[in-house]
């Protein structure tokens, strides 16, 4: 009796390995499985199909449902420009959601507010130039810039409610620097669309 325990013992610790190697194997590939269909979901979303980037965008908590954050990316932006956010940046920034129609409970909100709390890392702005950039192709000329236009005119609004230096009512000039280089993504992406019409 002791005997067959004896020879029990291994083959239930083998059974136990194997069991929990097969439920490590299913959740890796549950959580590929799910990442995917996110992959997918973003892409119906956005019209994007650059894999990388829409890799990039999950990486930088943008879905389907904080995809309305993404378009908003531009006010926080210059929001940030001198090194933090001022209260009246911050208002300004939540006053643009709520004109957009995004409930204070939505996912696109909450993101927006970490955004406003934490500066962005470096990797959100590249995956959000990226965005830009794929984006322009899925776009009807005037469709990006209508994105455009709204995008800066937003970003505007922002660095003149943050008042510049000490509240003044200026645009500072890291702010201003914020302002161009935002508005050269874009000259860029429609520039590179107009070489994509013309090589047609």
């Amino acid at each position: 009796m002791l005997q067959n325990a004896f020879y029990r013992r291994p083959r239930a610790l083998d059974d136990g390995f194997y069991h929990r190697a097969d439920k490590r194997r299913g959740d890796k590939l549950q959580e590929q499985n799910q990442f995917e269909a996110d992959e997918d979901a973003l892409a119906i979303a956005c019209g994007i199909v650059d894999r990388k980037l829409l890799d990039e965008l999950l990486a930088a908590d943008v879905t389907p449902k904080t995809l309305a954050a993404f378009a908003l990316f531009p006010a926080v932006y210059v929001a940030w420009s001198d090194g933090h956010v001022m209260p009246a940046a911050k208002k300004a920034v939540l006053q643009e959601v709520h004109d957009l129609g995004i409930c204070h409970t939505a996912p696109a909100y909450q993101l927006l507010e970490c955004w406003l709390q934490r500066k962005p890392a470096p990797e959100l702005v590249v995956a959000w130039k990226n965005f830009i950039r794929a984006a322009r192709p899925t776009l009807s000329v005037e469709g990006f810039q209508e994105l455009r236009e709204a995008s800066m005119q937003r970003a505007h609004r922002i660095a003149k409610a943050a008042g510049g230096f000490l509240g003044t009512g200026r645009v500072s000039a890291k702010e201003k620097e914020s302002l161009a280089e935002l508005e050269e993504v874009f000259d860029f992406a429609a520039a590179e669309g107009e070489n994509d019409v013309s090589i047609e």
